[in-house]
């Protein structure tokens, strides 16, 4: 029984993880391109546990936020949508994001 739930989990772990790569991937070229430093960001939440960022990076990912990325952010893991150069896309994406369930995104300045 054992090893059985343990290959269950490491099925369902490569398959969330083949299923964020693609959708990474498939978005890449309409991802935001913008410099490091001093733009915009749409923040999803933050996890001190590196498993828990990429359980809400696979949720984000699987609602259409293919760009997300998670980032380490003072000691935790933020996943967020980077680089935009404009307040008005984090806010824009923001919106999107309540509207599908993640009622805690907010804007951050890079």
């Amino acid at each position: 029984m054992r090893s059985f739930l343990l290959s269950t989990l490491v099925c369902i772990a490569l398959f969330t993880a083949a299923g964020s790569a693609r959708s990474t991937t498939s978005t890449a070229q309409s991802c935001p391109h913008g410099s490091a430093q001093g733009d915009w960001e749409a923040v999803f939440g933050r996890r001190l546990d590196p498993n828990r960022a990429n359980a809400l990076l696979a949720r984000v990912h699987r609602k259409g936020f293919g760009c997300a990325k998670i980032e380490n952010e003072g000691g935790t893991h933020e996943v967020s949508v980077l680089r935009l150069t404009h307040e008005s896309a984090a806010e824009k994406i923001v919106r999107k994001a309540h509207r599908r369930g993640f009622r805690t995104a907010y804007v951050a300045r890079s």
